[in-house]
C-alpha cells in the first residue's frame, strides 16, 4: 500500500493532477480506496488514467454520505478546442456508484453541469460500466438531460469500446475456467506450451520489443497503434501492482505480447499483438491464459477482453470475434450517451465528421476554424455577399469557362455517340481523335448559328427595340384616343362622375414606364454583355482545355476526394454530381429545343398574318419561356401591349394563336422533347421560382428549377431510407 501512495506522490510532482478538485479537496489515497472496493471500478475513472491523459484537464466529482465517506465520483476529462472558448468534456466508463441510486448520480450531473458552465463545455459525454440493456440507468440518464445511443453505426464516435467480451471468474477454480473453453482454446493453449513457446515479464526498457510487435500486428490487421511515447506513460503512471507487460518467446526471441490492467475486481486486456512468423505456434492463446490465470489468483470477479468492432451478428473483424468468444466470454454492450450544452457547436463539431478519437491538434484546429467561419457569418451576415460577390470576380472566367463547356457539351456529346464514333469505328487513329473532330464539328454549328443570329437576327431585333422605343409616345396616344373614342360611340361616360380619361391615361403612362424600364434593361444587359467581352474570351478558351481533357479533370477530381475523404463520403459526391448534372443537361437541353421549335413556330405563324415586330415577339416569348409557370404569360402579356400600342385590331388573333400553338406544344411537343425531366410537382415550382427569384433574380428563377430537383431526389432518397430501416408502410 505504502508503494500505492509514493505512486500517486510521484503523479502529484508531475503537476498532471490538481489537489484540488472539482469543489473540494481530494484524498488521492481515500479515492484509489474507493475506486478498487466498488463493484463498478474502472480503471478509466483512475487518477493514473487522468495521468495518461495529460492533453485533457481532469476534474474529480464527489459525493460524500452521511459519515463523509466517498459513495459515488466521476472522473471528468476536459478538453478546450483552439481558437474558440469551448470545450469537450468526457468521462471514460464514469460514473462509478450504485445504478439504482438516483440520488448520488442527481448530485454527480448537478455538479457536472456546474463544470460545463466553468468550462464553457459544449458537451458532456459518458460511456459508463453499465449494461445497455439496464433500463432504470438509461431512464435515469435521460431525466438530467442526457441522449442515450440505442445504436451506434460508426465506431469510431466512440472513445472506449461499446461491445466487449468480459469472462466470469468470480469465485471460480483455474480448472473450472480452463474446462470451460472451447475445446480449440484449450487444443491451442497446450499446443503452444507443447511447442516450446516460454512466457517472460516485461519492464519500461523492454517497450521497443512490444512496440515492434504492435506496428507489425497494426499493418497486417489495419489497426491504429500509438507512439512509443504513449505507452511510455503507463509504466509512468501505473506501478507494478496494476500494470503488466509479459512476452511470448520463442527460441530466445520475442513473438507476441500483452499489456494488461489490474485494477479493483477486474483485469483488462489493453493492448497486444504477434508477429507475421510463428503465428501456428498458438502463442496469443498462451498469453490469456496466463492473464486469467494471475486473475484468478488475484480473486478478481472479471476478465475483460476488451472490445470487438462488431455486434455478435454483423462481424466488423471475425477473427478476433472468434479468438475472444473461445474463452467462453460472454459478449456485452455498454452504454453510450452525451448531453449538449451548446447545440450550434455540437451541430458543426459533428458536421465536421470529426469524432472524439480524432481530437488530435491539427483536428481541432479545422474544427475551430469551421466554427470561427460559421460564426462571424451568424454575426455579420453582410460579410458573405462581399465574399461570395469577391470570389465570383477572382473565378469568373473559370466561371463563364465551365458554363460555356457545360453548354457545349450537350450537342458535343450527341454528336460524338451518335454520328463521329460510328463512323471511325473502323479507323482507330480517327477514333482516338473523335473528341477532337466532334469538339471541331460543335464548334463548327454553335458558329454558324451565332452568325446567323447575329447578321440577321440581332439587327432585326435591334430596329424594332429602336422603333418600339421611339414611337411608344405616339403609340400610347394613338391607344388612349381609340379607347376614348370607342367609349364616347358607346355613350358609357355621359353619366360617369368618374375622371375615365385621366385614369386611363395615368395607367397607360405607368404601363409605357414598364415598357421602357424593361427596353433599358435589355439594353444594358446586351452592354453589360459587351463589357465583360475578355472574360468571355478566356472562359472560351477555358471551356475548350475543359471539353478536350473533361476525363482527365474527372480522374484528377476523383483521386482528390478518394485521397482526402472515406469512400462512402466520395460515392454520395459523385452521385450527387451526377444527379445534379443529369437534371441541368435535360432541363436545358429541352427548354432550349422546345423554345427553339416554338420560336420557329411563332415567326412564320405571325409573319404570314402580319402580327407587328413578329421577329421580336417570337425570340421574347421563348425566351421568358424558361423560366417556369409565369414566364410564358408575362411573354404573352408585354407582346400583346404592344401589339395593342401599335395595331389593335390584331390582339385578339395573336392571343389566338399564342394559346393555341402553346395547346399544341403542350399535347405534342413538350412530353417528346423534354418530357417530365425534373419530376416536381407545381408546388415545388412555385416554391423554385419564388425562392430562386428573391435569392438571384432572373437567373435564380431559371436554374430555381433543376436545383430544388436535384435537392427534393436527395430528400427523396433519404427519408425513404429512413422509413425503410424503421419497417414504417405508409
Amino acid at each position: 500500500m505504502q508503494k500505492k501512495f509514493l505512486n500517486l506522490q510521484k503523479i502529484a510532482k508531475n503537476n498532471v493532477l490538481r489537489k484540488e478538485l472539482a469543489m473540494e479537496k481530494i484524498n488521492q489515497k481515500e479515492y484509489q480506496e474507493f475506486l478498487e472496493k466498488h463493484e463498478r471500478c474502472h480503471y478509466a475513472q483512475s487518477l493514473e488514467w487522468a495521468n495518461i491523459k495529460n492533453d485533457w484537464k481532469n476534474e474529480i466529482i464527489l459525493v460524500r454520505d452521511e459519515k463523509g465517506k466517498i459513495k459515488a465520483s466521476l472522473s471528468v476529462l476536459i478538453r478546450k478546442l483552439p481558437a474558440i472558448k469551448s470545450t469537450i468534456m468526457y468521462a471514460p466508463r464514469g460514473p462509478v456508484c450504485d445504478v439504482d441510486d438516483e440520488e448520488s448520480f442527481k448530485k454527480l450531473m448537478e455538479k457536472a453541469d456546474e463544470l460545463a458552465k466553468k468550462y464553457k463545455a459544449f458537451m458532456f459525454k459518458m460511456d459508463p460500466d453499465i449494461l445497455a440493456s439496464n433500463l432504470n440507468f438509461k431512464n435515469m440518464a435521460k431525466k438530467y438531460g442526457f441522449k442515450v445511443e440505442d445504436k451506434i453505426n460508426d465506431v469510431n464516435t466512440l472513445l472506449q469500446p461499446r461491445f466487449v467480451f468480459r469472462l466470469d471468474i468470480k469465485g471460480k477454480t483455474e480448472e473450472e475456467v480452463f474446462s470451460a473453453f472451447h475445446s480449440k482454446t484449450r487444443y491451442n493453449i497446450r499446443l503452444a506450451t507443447k511447442k516450446g513457446v516460454t512466457l517472460r515479464v516485461g519492464t519500461r526498457d523492454n517497450l521497443q520489443e512490444f512496440q515492434d510487435i504492435l506496428e507489425t500486428t497494426g499493418q497486417r490487421d489495419g489497426f491504429y497503434i500509438r507512439k512509443k511515447e504513449y505507452f511510455e506513460k503507463f509504466f509512468d503512471s501505473f506501478d507494478n501492482e496494476h500494470l503488466k507487460l509479459v512476452f511470448a518467446d520463442y527460441e530466445g526471441k520475442p513473438i507476441a505480447c500483452v499489456l494488461n490492467i489490474f485494477y479493483g475486481n477486474k483485469e483488462w486486456y489493453l493492448y497486444g499483438g504477434s508477429l507475421n512468423e510463428h503465428r501456428n505456434l498458438m502463442s496469443t492463446y498462451l498469453l490469456q491464459w496466463e492473464m486469467i490465470k494471475e486473475a484468478i489468483e488475484r480473486k478478481m470477479d472479471c476478465y475483460d477482453f476488451r472490445g470487438v468492432c462488431a455486434t455478435d451478428s454483423e462481424h466488423y473483424n471475425e477473427g478476433l470475434y472468434r479468438f475472444k468468444k473461445g474463452f467462453n466470454a460472454d459478449f456485452v454492450e455498454f452504454m453510450d450517451m452525451h448531453k449538449i450544452y451548446n447545440p450550434v457547436i455540437y451541430f458543426l463539431f459533428e458536421k465536421c465528421g470529426y469524432k472524439l478519437r480524432d481530437l488530435k491538434l491539427k483536428n481541432q484546429l479545422i474544427i475551430s476554424t469551421y466554427i470561427m467561419v460559421f460564426l462571424l457569418f451568424i454575426l455579420k451576415p453582410a460579410l458573405i455577399p462581399s465574399v461570395i460577390s469577391k470570389i465570383i470576380t477572382a473565378f469568373k472566367p473559370f466561371i463563364i469557362g465551365g458554363v460555356i463547356a457545360f453548354l457545349i457539351n450537350l450537342p458535343m456529346k450527341l454528336i460524338e455517340e451518335k454520328v463521329v464514333k460510328p463512323l471511325c469505328e473502323k479507323n482507330e487513329k480517327l477514333l482516338k481523335m473523335s473528341r477532337i473532330i466532334s469538339l471541331v464539328y460543335t464548334l463548327i454549328i454553335v458558329g454558324i448559328l451565332l452568325w446567323v443570329f447575329i447578321s440577321y437576327i440581332v439587327p432585326h431585333v435591334a430596329d424594332s427595340l429602336v422603333s418600339l422605343t421611339n414611337n411608344i409616345p405616339s403609340y400610347i396616344s394613338a391607344l388612349q384616343n381609340e379607347i376614348m373614342t370607342k367609349l364616347n360611340n358607346f355613350h358609357l361616360l355621359d353619366e360617369s362622375v368618374i375622371d375615365v380619361e385621366s385614369i386611363i391615361q395615368k395607367s397607360l403612362t405607368q404601363i409605357q414606364n414598364l415598357i421602357n424600364m424593361f427596353i433599358s434593361n435589355l439594353l444594358n444587359f446586351t452592354i453589360g454583355i459587351t463589357n465583360f467581352f475578355v472574360n468571355l474570351f478566356l472562359g472560351i478558351v477555358i471551356a475548350m482545355y475543359i471539353l478536350l481533357s473533361k476525363e482527365k479533370l474527372i480522374l484528377q477530381f476523383k483521386k482528390f476526394i478518394y485521397a482526402l475523404l472515406s469512400n462512402e463520403k466520395c460515392e454520395k459526391i459523385i452521385y450527387v454530381l451526377q444527379l445534379t448534372n443529369n437534371k441541368f443537361s435535360r432541363f436545358i437541353l429541352g427548354q432550349s429545343i422546345d423554345g427553339l421549335i416554338l420560336g420557329v413556330v411563332f415567326f412564320i405563324i405571325f409573319s404570314l398574318v402580319n402580327i407587328p415586330f413578329a421577329l421580336l415577339v417570337s425570340i421574347m416569348i421563348p425566351l421568358l419561356n424558361f423560366i417556369p409557370i409565369f414566364g410564358t404569360y408575362v411573354g404573352i402579356a408585354i407582346s400583346a401591349f404592344i401589339i395593342l400600342m401599335v395595331e389593335p385590331t390584331s390582339v385578339l388573333l395573336f392571343l389566338v394563336l399564342v394559346f393555341t400553338i402553346q395547346q399544341l406544344d403542350g399535347k405534342f411537343v413538350y412530353p417528346f422533347v423534354v418530357g417530365n425531366s425534373l419530376g416536381l410537382s407545381p408546388l415545388w415550382i412555385l416554391l423554385a421560382i419564388v425562392v430562386g427569384g428573391n435569392l438571384f433574380g432572373i437567373i435564380g428563377m431559371i436554374l430555381g428549377m433543376p436545383i430544388v430537383s436535384v435537392i427534393y431526389d436527395l430528400l427523396s432518397k433519404f427519408i425513404n431510407k429512413k422509413i425503410q430501416k424503421k419497417n414504417i408502410k405508409l
